[in-house]
């Protein structure tokens, strides 16, 4: 299984979540409603979910300041759970156990 860190960070005074998927860092601004960055991070774990099984984990910047963040980091454990729930459900899809083997198939 793959883990993918999740890093709970400030970024320009903002609070984010920033994904570590292979050489590519995908930034979700957690104060912004910005559908773009969730979709971005959907096809990025989509497309790696295809030849590995994933989880995420949160990692939380030593620079976070928790005492006046405690609502984000509250609120980024239950998203990590959720989507770990989420990756764990996708494991048993039919379509995904197909596309998974005509892959190792074709390799």
């Amino acid at each position: 299984m793959e883990t993918i860190n999740a890093i709970l960070c400030i970024i320009d005074g903002k609070v984010n979540l920033l994904f570590e998927i292979d050489d590519e860092s995908i930034n979700l601004n957690l104060e912004s409603d910005d559908s773009i960055q969730i979709k971005q991070l959907f096809l990025s774990l989509a497309k790696k979910i295809r030849s590995n099984p994933l989880q995420v984990k949160l990692v939380v910047d030593p620079k976070f300041e928790m005492n006046s963040n405690k609502l984000f980091y509250d609120t980024s454990v239950e998203y990590i759970e959720q989507l770990n729930k989420e990756l764990k459900f996708l494991e048993e899809d039919d379509d995904l156990i197909r596309i998974r083997s005509l892959e190792h198939s074709n390799s």
